[in-house]
Order: structure tokens, then C-alpha cells, then sequence
């Protein structure tokens, strides 16, 4: 579970959108309210910026944002038009690794995934506001934010997937890694179905606001199709970026980049 909090126009100080204001993501996390299962969100928080050459930043912590002693001093001194920042309440051992943490950042991007999934779970997927701005601008049939949804499904995974390939196993940068790669993409993609098809079951009619098939007898096979699209663009699009940033952590020895 998340709270995020996004802020973009006059340059202000970190501490003006993360610490001070009421309600902001520092009290947010000692006093959450809604949570069953704790009190606190507790499992890390990231910061996401861009500095003053443009580069995005990112400040990443496994451990409660009211513990790190060193943020309000941080804080005071940073200094920027955009802010992205996150706090986490965890559910499983893997999501509180701090590799986890958002937001994420490419080259000159920054990123929060999870919010593709936080509109759709709001919203649900076939009433996402920005869905039917595009449905009405291009005469669309239907509101196809879930296909954003499954596109992010595929990309997102890749590169993931690609650097545990590398690192655990004795793959190395080729056609056989892209293949590979592809096929965990699909497979999660595949197992996503199975719990739409599962909660269809129970659920019934209920079940059809988080299907949002809005009658597309075709959605499972669309929704497969775009997680491999997603999955196949990261990959050619940054796997040349991803084997440089892991030779110069020392992970990807130079006879292997091709």
C-alpha cells in the first residue's frame, strides 16, 4: 500500500511539500487511518526531483521516513519545480526491499508506477477520467485506460526480470535474453488473468466493474497482446542503457555487452 504525493510549479524547498504542510506525506505516515493491519506506513519512502542540469535524483529509504534523521537537513536545502514522493506500508518481505522503493528514473524520466494502478483502483479501470478524455478525442469505442494499464503490465517487469536473468543465471545479452525476458512478461501477465478469472467466478456480476471488459469479448487476448508490446519496447528501447548502467556497477563484463 501507498500514499504518494506529486507537486509541480514554482520552485519551493523539499521540506515545503514533505515535511510541513498539514497533511502532508510525513504525517500521512504516522497517522494513515484505513489501515487493518498497522498503525504505521513504515516500509521505506523515495523522493524523486530534477536537478538543476535537468538530471532526475532520487532519494531512496528502506526505513520509516520519520526516522531518517538526516531528511528535515536535506530537505531544507533542496531546492525544485517538480516533486514526486512516496510512503509505503509493505505486505510481503519483497516489497520492503529498498530496490522496490518509487520513484523509479531513466535517463531524463521519472516515474511512479503504481499510480497507473492506484487511478484504476480508484476510479476503476473503465471509469478513469483521463480514459474518457481519449475515448471522446479520438471517437474511441470504449475507455481504454486499461490497456495503459497492461502495457505498463509488460514494460515495467522487463527490465526487472532482464537484470535477475543476468545476474543469477548464465544468460548473457542476446536474442536468447530478450526471448526469456518476454515469456516472464507474458507468464505474470498470464497469471493476472487467471485472478480476473477467479474473482469473475466469485464475484459474478460484481466482478464486472474490475474486469472492465466493457464488453470487448476480446480483452484477454488484447490485455496479453499489450503486456507483450510493453514487454518487447523496454527491451529495445533500453536494454543497450540497462547493460551499461550494470558494467559500470561491475556487473556485466565488457566482452558481454556485443
Amino acid at each position: 500500500m501507498y500514499k504518494l504525493a506529486a507537486y509541480i510549479g514554482p520552485a519551493i524547498h523539499l521540506d515545503q511539500f514533505l515535511l510541513k504542510p498539514t497533511g502532508s506525506l510525513l504525517t500521512q505516515a504516522t497517522e494513515p487511518g484505513g489501515l487493518q493491519c498497522s498503525e504505521y506506513f513504515a516500509d521505506g519512502f523515495g523522493i524523486g526531483w530534477y536537478a538543476a542540469d535537468g538530471t532526475p535524483a532520487i532519494y531512496a529509504n528502506p526505513l520509516p521516513i520519520w526516522s531518517d534523521t538526516n531528511l528535515p537537513y536535506l530537505a531544507r536545502s533542496l531546492f525544485g519545480q517538480l516533486w514526486l514522493a512516496e510512503v509505503r506500508h509493505a505486505v510481503t518481505p519483497f516489497m520492503a526491499s529498498g530496490v522496490t522503493i518509487q520513484p523509479f528514473f531513466d535517463q531524463r524520466l521519472i516515474f511512479l508506477h503504481s499510480l497507473i494502478l492506484m487511478l484504476g483502483a480508484h476510479y476503476t479501470y473503465a471509469r478513469v477520467p483521463p480514459g474518457f478524455w481519449f475515448q471522446e478525442w479520438f471517437d474511441l469505442s470504449r475507455n481504454h485506460y486499461d490497456r495503459l494499464g497492461h502495457l505498463a503490465q509488460g514494460f515495467v517487469p522487463a527490465i526487472l526480470a532482464r537484470e535477475v536473468l543476468l545476474r543469477r543465471s548464465p544468460l548473457q545479452p542476446g536474442k536468447w535474453l530478450f526471448f526469456l525476458v518476454t515469456c516472464v512478461c507474458l507468464a505474470i501477465s498470464a497469471c493476472y488473468e487467471f485472478l480476473e478469472w477467479g474473482t469473475a467466478l466469485a464475484g459474478g456480476e460484481s466482478a464486472d466493474a474490475f474486469l472492465g471488459t466493457q464488453g470487448d469479448i476480446w480483452d484477454t487476448q488484447w490485455d496479453m497482446f499489450l503486456a507483450l508490446l510493453g514487454a518487447m519496447t523496454a527491451q529495445a528501447t533500453l536494454a543497450r542503457l540497462h547493460d551499461r548502467q550494470l558494467r559500470t556497477m561491475g556487473l556485466l563484463p565488457d566482452a558481454d555487452l556485443g
